[in-house]
């Protein structure tokens, strides 16, 4: 039965009274919502600051609105300083992880680092770091359409910060949204060369991975990203390393694909005559297996030195001990 005037304003009108940091003022009009709960009731309300806002009845009876949006609630810690500046050998390896498998969205103001479930650890120990409560959540994507496949959904381990000055940061420092094709290697002025390598080895757990074989690469979809680290391995002593470029179509999704691959070559620069290497054939002459290796493994001795033991992914350096050492 339909409510005339008087009795609407006895039993829904809120004018005058307060909730939170707002006074509502009057009633506006009604707003269709769903066909569960039909329309709803529109009040606009006056602010404890001076703002004003138009809310919805159910909103304020149950304190989901409490200002105009002059309250900003800071749920959780964080050490907001944490990338200001990269001194140390974690913030080193978290903005090598955030350039591979991080993302920031400028617009929004948030960031934060998505991996599997399997390298949770490694999220845990990012916590640690940036003396934060923020929760660690697993996620599901969304299952979709790619032509005429259903792509079934994945689930992934996902640590977000929401906090301005933090995203400011991080974009200063190369991690810009929609970053896959455009990221560029960071230069010491960035990075300080005693920490680079911890850097490379967040680069090497996010798009990194090892063959059977034991050689070593790097995958990006930018390819001026691995020239950088290609020209840094130099002063390594890493020398014979390639960058390849490949284009195929994902058996997934049926999407063609491009990327470039850095590759950290098992022999060692040609020409060498330590390794006796024949100018006439071509060829290594009478090498072991562990010369062999030797260009792959000083490239692991490198990116593990000196390394903290909660810095790097467990199962990558299982991987590594596995097939080379």
């Amino acid at each position: 039965m339909a409510l005339n005037l008087n009795q609407w304003k006895k039993h829904y009108d809120l004018s005058g009274k307060k909730f939170g940091k707002l006074t509502v003022k009057k009633f506006l009009y009604f707003k269709f919502q769903n066909k569960s709960h039909g329309n709803v009731s529109i009040f606009l309300c006056d602010c404890c600051c001076g703002g004003t806002k138009k809310v919805a009845r159910h909103l304020l009876l149950k304190g989901k609105t409490k200002s105009c949006g002059c309250i900003k609630v800071v749920k959780y810690k964080t050490d907001e300083k944490y990338f200001e500046r990269i001194n140390t050998q974690d913030k080193a390896y978290f903005l090598g992880l955030m350039l591979t498998d991080g993302y920031s969205n400028e617009r929004i103001k948030i960031f934060g680092i998505k991996l599997s479930p399997v390298d949770i650890h490694i999220l845990k120990t990012f916590k640690k770091y940036l003396k934060t409560d923020r929760p660690i959540k697993i996620r599901k994507d969304k299952k979709y359409k790619y032509g005429k496949k259903i792509l079934k959904p994945r689930l992934s381990a996902v640590i977000e910060v929401g906090i301005r000055k933090m995203v400011r940061d991080i974009v200063k420092l190369g991690v810009r949204q929609n970053k896959s094709k455009t990221v560029k290697f960071p230069n010491n002025n960035i990075v300080p060369h005693s920490l680079m390598h911890h850097l490379i080895r967040g680069i090497y757990d996010g798009d990194g991975t090892v063959g059977s074989d034991g050689k070593p690469a790097i995958i990006s979809a930018s390819i001026k990203f691995l020239n950088g680290i290609q020209k840094y391995l130099n002063k390594y002593n890493i020398k014979n390393t390639s960058i390849l470029k490949y284009d195929y179509v994902d058996d997934d999704t049926g999407k063609q694909v491009k990327f470039n691959r850095l590759e950290i070559n098992l022999l060692l620069k040609k020409g060498s005559k330590k390794y006796n290497f024949s100018k006439k054939t071509g060829q290594f002459l009478k090498l072991k297996d562990n010369q062999k290796a030797l260009n792959a493994k000083r490239f692991f001795k490198m990116i593990y030195k000196n390394c903290s033991n909660d810095l790097f992914l467990k199962r990558k350096k299982e991987k590594v001990i596995k097939y080379l050492f």
